[in-house]
């Protein structure tokens, strides 16, 4: 199996997100969420809703204006879509680069990778069944660390709630859960169902440093009964020992 720093060669830097060559969709995907809001939330605004295009209405029609004619703040909106597309490109392998470079869009060029290594509603489909059978057998291999276990179980968790939900962040509605948190101004994020959650704060889950997810939300009201490492050492895992109280992760 590939390393992740041969996968995503520039992961070390906190002023670019990792190189996406195909390979470590969810996870690139989820770095360039924050790596985006973190520069500018109306960013991020562009890459998920779309570009804004200066218009005027002329009698009963809607006519693009000319550049000449954009106001400051036309031209100010308008480059937040150039700002993404600069980002989203700047980062990709080429391959990756081909497969967005007629887009026009930022939210264009997203939605293509995202269709891409996500697969449409029917291909997700498949993929949710096949992770659900998997689960059913999910068990600890022979000559397997309880670490390599772990981490295994978190990626496979990954899996299933990127597909379920839709979302590029764990979940939690437990503040017990967190081992640090930082609260945030009001966001909401959209569930698969399309019901809408709000976002109380962002932080770290687990019980230590060393077991613990980094990218977790804080949900208002949200209610979870999902699987954890813990309750793998309840179904009889007696090497889980020291592991039993990691909390649920996803």
């Amino acid at each position: 199996m590939a390393s992740s720093n041969f996968l995503f060669p520039e992961g070390n830097s906190i002023n670019r997100p990792p190189i996406f060559n195909g390979e470590g969709y969810h996870y690139w995907k989820s770095r360039m969420q924050i790596f985006i809001e973190a520069i500018d939330l109306n960013i991020w605004d562009y890459v998920e809703n779309g570009h804004f295009i200066p218009t005027i209405v002329v009698g009963n029609e809607i006519k693009n204006l000319r550049k000449d004619q954009w106001s400051d703040d036309d031209k100010r909106k308008f480059q937040y879509n150039l700002k993404a597309k600069n980002i989203i490109t700047s980062i990709l392998g080429i391959d990756e680069y081909f497969r967005i470079s007629n887009c026009t869009s930022a939210k264009e060029m997203w939605d293509t990778l995202k269709v891409t290594h996500e697969g449409t509603n029917d291909v997700k489909r498949s993929r949710r069944n096949t992770l659900t059978h998997e689960y059913e057998l999910f068990i600890m291999n022979q000559n397997e660390s309880i670490q390599d276990m772990q981490k295994r179980f978190t990626h496979f968790q990954d899996q299933t709630w990127y597909i379920d939900s839709g979302c590029s962040k764990h979940m939690v509605g437990d503040t017990s859960k967190f081992i640090d948190i930082t609260l945030k101004k009001s966001r909401h994020v959209t569930y698969g169902d399309n019901n809408k959650g709000k976002i109380l704060g962002i932080g770290r889950i687990g019980t230590n440093f060393s077991t613990s997810i980094d990218i977790a939300l804080l949900m208002n009201g949200l209610k979870h009964s999902s699987s954890s490492v813990s309750q793998l050492c309840d179904k009889g895992f007696k090497s889980c020992k020291g592991y039993k109280n990691i909390g649920n992760l996803k």
